[in-house]
């Protein structure tokens, strides 16, 4: 009896992410119905499994903004003021930044900090690019003129040094406190990677920025290519696949929105991609896809509203119809659910069922 009061409680809790507190554990114990023993057995068992994950909480909204800031600080936001420090200088500033941010992580990692940990772990990350671009400033590999803010705003193949460098160093990092944060500054690098390995193929300017958009969108599907596998085999409770889900959506996403077209059938096929970004989002329990899905049809309705439907009585009208028959599809789906979600089970495959079942299970 106990045993399967042990099983219905830990079901409970990660079926439908119950949340089971240590005193309601207790009032059970005072009622019968497990021994005290029991009671610190399992909610010694519980503390194990959980692991602190990222979640949009205000704590974890403060710990990635400031975050966000610092990196930015450091990165984009940096002015042609710090030039002036000359390469050996920016180095050191770069070395001193990513030797104070990497003991930080040592420190939150002991803390079971994990967000703060993971935090600081990408800001020495982030420092990579300054300090090899000071090495190369020093040894004379850029012309006068030439900023570090170009690195963020201009391709360039000499670029790629810098690139390659912040790759292995995030790795090196990652391999250290396996913390998915830090696949933030790989992503970028790497994205900023294929920008400028395209451009050592081409000559012309026109070529090179006709070209961008696809890079794009390639670059987008194979790091999705790697987000679903990482998401499949990965066993460990820290999500490494989200921060690879989102830039490969967002480069994929950004690399079809930005071929404008004027043609009805181009629009409606654009709305058919965020439509099914959506449903690969259903599937596969990441919200992600739905954000830039749900952006997609907005951007798309209003570019329809501006051009083909200008001034149109009845545009305003579908769209109240279409969204009220959206709000059907929701109460069907709801009705339904449990016949639906057996038929995807039928027809995906056993990989992604058991992926979305896992994600269920963890209530994301």
């Amino acid at each position: 009896m106990h045993k399967n009061l042990f099983n219905n409680l830990l079901s409970l809790d990660y079926r439908i992410h119950m949340k089971i507190s240590k005193q309601s554990l207790n009032q059970a114990a005072d009622k019968g119905l497990i021994t005290t023993q029991q009671v610190e057995d399992l909610w010694s068992y519980l503390d194990q499994q959980t692991q602190p994950t990222p979640s949009l909480n205000s704590t974890s909204i403060l710990y990635y903004l400031g975050g966000c800031i610092a990196i930015g600080a450091m990165t984009i936001f940096m002015n042609l003021g710090w030039e002036t420090f000359g390469g050996k200088g920016l180095s050191a500033i770069a070395f001193a930044y990513a030797l104070i941010s990497l003991l930080l992580s040592e420190y939150f990692q002991k803390k079971s900090l994990t967000i703060p940990a993971g935090i600081m772990a990408a800001l020495t990350v982030a420092m990579v690019p300054l300090f090899v671009y000071g090495i190369q400033t020093t040894l004379g590999y850029f012309e006068k003129g030439t900023t570090y803010q170009g690195f963020y705003k201009l391709v360039d193949t000499r670029w790629i040094i810098i690139e390659l460098s912040t790759v292995i160093a995030g790795l090196l990092v990652l391999m250290r406190y396996r913390i998915g944060f830090i696949l933030m500054p790989i992503c970028l690098a790497l994205f900023y990677l294929s920008m400028d390995l395209t451009a050592s193929l081409f000559t012309e300017e026109k070529s090179i920025m006709s070209f961008y958009p696809s890079v794009s969108v390639w670059f987008g599907l194979c790091i999705l290519v790697v987000a679903l596998f990482t998401d499949i085999y990965d066993r460990s409770n820290k999500d490494f696949a989200f921060w690879l889900y989102f830039f490969g959506v967002f480069t994929l996403w950004l690399g079809i929105s930005v071929q404008e077209s004027h043609f009805l059938f181009a629009k409606l096929l654009y709305l058919g991609f965020n439509v099914l970004l959506i449903a690969i989002g259903t599937c596969l329990m990441r919200k992600v896809f739905l954000v830039f899905g749900g952006l997609g049809v907005l951007i798309i309705l209003g570019d329809l509203s501006r051009t083909i439907f200008k001034d149109s009585i009845g545009f305003p009208l579908s769209l109240t119809v279409l969204g009220l028959l959206t709000i059907g599809i929701g109460i069907w789906w709801q009705r339904n659910e449990r016949s639906i979600q057996k038929w995807v089970a039928r027809v995906m495959p056993p990989a992604l069922v058991n992926l979305r079942e896992r994600h269920l299970d963890h209530g994301q």
